[in-house]
């Protein structure tokens, strides 16, 4: 029985080595391609829901829909104006002396865009 030459040896190793990371990447990528497939239809899904809820929202916030379920359970009425005239009657008086403060002055700084080096830093 004759030996195999070290030479032909490392070739038929490096030829196992490299179909083995072969079929070790083929692999991986239909686990990645499953994994996508996965997550996009649940992305597809997440945005019928939301496209349900945005439909839904939109029924639920119709203005003569809140209207009448206002009527229904809210027992508001229109406020009277002697009403209203008499609690604008009752606020306090602002005195003029505070309506016409001047505002505190600001003092502008130029701004540079270099940072500030230490001295000897250059």
């Amino acid at each position: 029985m004759k030996l195999m030459k070290p030479r032909n040896f490392l070739t038929f190793a490096l030829a196992a080595l490299s179909g083995a990371v072969l079929l070790h990447t083929s692999q991986s990528v239909q686990q990645a391609e499953s994994r996508l497939e996965i997550l996009q239809s649940s992305i597809a899904r997440e945005k019928e829901q939301l496209h349900i809820l945005k439909a839904e929202w939109e029924s639920l916030n119709r203005p003569d829909r809140l209207e009448r379920l206002a009527k229904d359970f809210l027992d508001l009425v229109p406020p009277e104006t002697a009403a209203m005239v008499d609690e604008a009657s009752s606020l306090p008086e602002v005195s003029q002396d505070l309506l016409y403060e001047e505002a505190p002055e600001t003092i502008l700084q130029p701004v540079s865009a270099q940072q500030d080096q230490p001295e000897g830093a250059e």
